[in-house]
């Protein structure tokens, strides 16, 4: 199989790795059950390049190249797994937990696949977590949990000792930038920023709409986030005032940004869903809200979503930036970040939609 620059790894009950080239580049697990990204750690090129991958009953599974051969498999918990899996500084934080189930927050060594810790909480571990830095040492673990009694808490990074705790009902887990917590509150139907050292409320920006976020994206001192009330805002991530503001036509799936100022690119990228008809991709300038294209192609069927999009970058050395996509046809599609055209669609999953958010790795 040819390599050019890197690949794109995507879980759906199997684990698939696309190349850039994208359709008959192709490399594919044996079904695993596979549910959490499938996140690859180091290049490709590195001797111990591997991607980590969670299983809905409660394992981690380790594949080295090339994906046919038979991953490693690791039986860390008997508690049901869905979305949640991080890695970060060689550790594996595995969240447990279903609509029905408390759950606990595994934190594993990434080579030996032991558990450091461990700590129940009270409702199910949906999503991944995120970790603060102090410079390049990880000091915090942000974990939120579910009902019964929705939690976001700060744990030591090192012991998994408390740190600090709030009652608070959270959509699609945490995003730790600089320092602080960025969430979607579906108490208040705000975007909510706490300190990630001690849990301090900074500020809340409130939907005028009364309408739930999803997760925001921070960045360069701006938070961008979209709600389901059509709502696309960019806020500044001092204080939560509104940078801008713009409705989108259908429901927005939670954003992606990317900057590049040699190539002139400040993109957000959303897709579309939960619609009477198809959903598209829709690009945006990320510094106004100003719209730039949507995307040749639809990304998901009517009442359906598709997965967070991710911006890549192939060849480093030339402007080729794609969004890619996994879609509710249970494609991995890829477009034109400056226009949207597609340049290709592999098909992965058929009759399954892929929503889990895809990862790349570079060569």
């Amino acid at each position: 199989m040819a390599h050019v620059f890197g690949r794109t790894f995507v879980s759906s009950n199997q684990v698939f790795a696309v190349d850039e080239t994208g359709p008959g580049n192709t490399d594919i697990s044996s079904p695993i059950q596979a549910v959490t990204p499938a996140i690859p750690v180091g290049r490709l090129t590195d001797p111990d390049f591997r991607v980590y991958v969670g299983t809905s009953d409660g394992k981690i599974a380790v594949f080295h190249e090339p994906l046919s051969n038979p991953p490693q498999i690791f039986q860390v918990t008997g508690e049901p797994v869905l979305w949640s899996l991080y890695h970060a500084a060689g550790v594996l934080y595995l969240g447990t937990g279903d609509f029905s189930t408390s759950g606990t927050l595994l934190a594993l060594d990434d080579s030996t696949l032991a558990v450091r810790w461990q700590i129940a909480l009270g409702g199910p571990v949906l999503y991944p977590v995120g970790v603060a830095y102090q410079g390049n040492t990880p000091k915090q673990v942000i974990v939120t949990n579910g009902n019964p009694n929705a939690t976001v808490r700060g744990l030591d990074v090192a012991t998994g000792a408390e740190l600090w705790s709030v009652p608070d009902s959270t959509i699609e887990g945490p995003r730790v930038h600089n320092g602080v917590v960025y969430y979607a509150n579906g108490s208040d139907s705000s975007v909510t920023a706490r300190s990630a050292s001690d849990g301090q409320l900074l500020w809340r920006f409130k939907s005028p709409r009364n309408a739930n976020f999803h997760l925001p994206m921070a960045a360069g001192g701006v938070v961008w986030a979209t709600s389901e009330a059509f709502e696309i805002v960019a806020l500044n991530a001092s204080n939560g005032g509104v940078l801008w503001e713009v409705r989108g036509v259908l429901f927005p799936g939670p954003p992606s940004v990317h900057f590049d100022h040699n190539y002139g690119l400040a993109l957000l990228v959303y897709g579309e869903g939960f619609g009477t008809g198809p959903g598209f991709l829709r690009g945006l300038d990320a510094n106004t809200g100003a719209q730039l294209w949507t995307s040749s192609a639809p990304v998901s069927q009517s009442g359906m979503q598709s997965s967070i999009p991710i911006i890549v970058q192939p060849n480093q050395f030339f402007g080729d930036f794609q969004v890619q996509v996994g879609s509710s046809f249970g494609t991995l599609m890829s477009f034109n970040a400056f226009n949207g055209q597609m340049f290709w669609e592999e098909q992965l999953n058929p009759g399954e939609p892929i929503f889990v958010k895809p990862h790349w790795a570079y060569f």
